[in-house]
């Protein structure tokens, strides 16, 4: 490894926050989307039910699922965030005494890097979706993902927005914050992006299911997102790639609709 690129490899600094810390707080933010789809879904169901017995019409479970998808995405979205910042303030800032960009590299960056990063994603979500339009769309048979799946309808978009513009942030502090950094105290630079990159890919497959460019999409926002993070040291331009990629779909879902 040569001398610009050591350098430019974040340099965990001292400080109680690591490896187990970073793994309380990938599952408690697992759990906090799991309980937070679970509330909405338990909730949903009180009120069709309730809904049926006033109109005395059966409950029809299929389309009671269907209604409540997007909302349980949401759910799961807000629930994550509602355990991983509370949760992280206490081990990164009260238990360990650091501050968020010392412990995690929770910060801006230099603003080239994120004008370059933002303007890269966008181009990279635009070719993305010239290819699967024009070259190689899915097939007829493509069952999309639930997060795909709320976009179909006028209310779902609306939904689907909210969740592609909130989620960047929540997950670039978890995954190439908090997470890397609590595992590169303990393993190696590379280990550590490798694991983060296949647990951030494998949690984002559901979404593709077998799309080849789909899965190849998610593979580069992957890839690109930790290589940022290990050559600046900092979240900040790979947040204003993730961004601007998911920045790009929503308008396409808009115009495209």
């Amino acid at each position: 490894m040569n001398d610009d690129v050591a350098a430019a490899l974040p340099i965990p600094s001292p400080g109680r926050f690591g490896f187990a810390g970073a793994w309380i707080l990938f599952g408690g933010y697992l759990g906090g989307q799991v309980a937070g789809a679970m509330a909405v879904g338990f909730a949903g169901g009180i009120i069709g039910g309730v809904r049926a017995a006033i109109t005395g019409t059966p409950v029809d479970t299929p389309a009671l699922v269907r209604d409540l998808g997007a909302w349980m995405i949401l759910g799961a979205v807000l629930g994550g965030a509602a355990v991983l910042f509370p949760l992280s303030h206490f081990l990164i800032r009260h238990r360990a005494g650091e501050t968020y960009r010392s412990a995690i590299g929770w910060a801006a960056g230099e603003g080239r890097h994120r004008l370059v990063t933002g303007l890269a994603g966008a181009v990279f979500g635009g070719i993305y979706l010239a290819f699967s339009i024009w070259v190689l769309p899915p097939p007829a048979d493509h069952e999309p993902g639930p997060v795909a799946q709320m976009a179909s309808t006028v209310g779902g978009r609306l939904l689907w927005t909210l969740v592609a513009l909130g989620i960047p942030p929540v997950e670039e502090f978890l995954f190439r914050g908090a997470f890397y950094s609590g595992l590169v105290r303990r393993w190696s630079p590379r280990l550590s992006a490798l694991v983060v990159s296949v647990v951030f890919f494998a949690l984002h497959y559901g979404e593709v299911g077998g799309y080849l460019p789909g899965m190849l999409a998610i593979a580069a926002l992957t890839l690109a997102t930790i290589v940022l993070r290990m050559r600046t040291g900092c979240v900040g331009p790979s947040l204003a790639l993730h961004w601007s990629y998911n920045t790009v779909l929503v308008i396409s879902v808009w115009v495209l609709a």
